[in-house]
């Protein structure tokens, strides 16, 4: 399940809050997945549309595991909690 919307803050800046939960009815294994609530991801995204071609862009994302999932990532000595930030130039043809 997927939300996202854009809230424009000037005329040419905008930013997008975006909520993303993954759920599964079984384990998986292979994708070292569990049943149920698997992770949450919380990100925002920032442009500045300087051109409507090529829009600058910040993005910041929190990741989660949750659940059997997190067992999983645990057990491969992942991090269960993942931040990330990017920039760049969005170009549209």
């Amino acid at each position: 399940m997927k939300y996202e919307k854009d809230f424009l803050l000037t005329q040419k800046l905008i930013a997008k809050p975006n909520i993303k939960v993954s759920c599964f009815a079984q384990t998986s294994l292979h994708r070292n997945i569990g049943p149920g609530l698997s992770n949450a991801e919380l990100s925002i995204q920032t442009r500045y549309e300087f051109n409507r071609v090529i829009p600058l862009y910040a993005d910041l994302k929190y990741d989660r595991t949750v659940g059997k999932t997190r067992v999983f990532t645990n057990r491969n000595d992942e991090d269960a909690n993942t931040f990330t930030a990017t920039l760049g130039l969005k170009s549209l043809f």
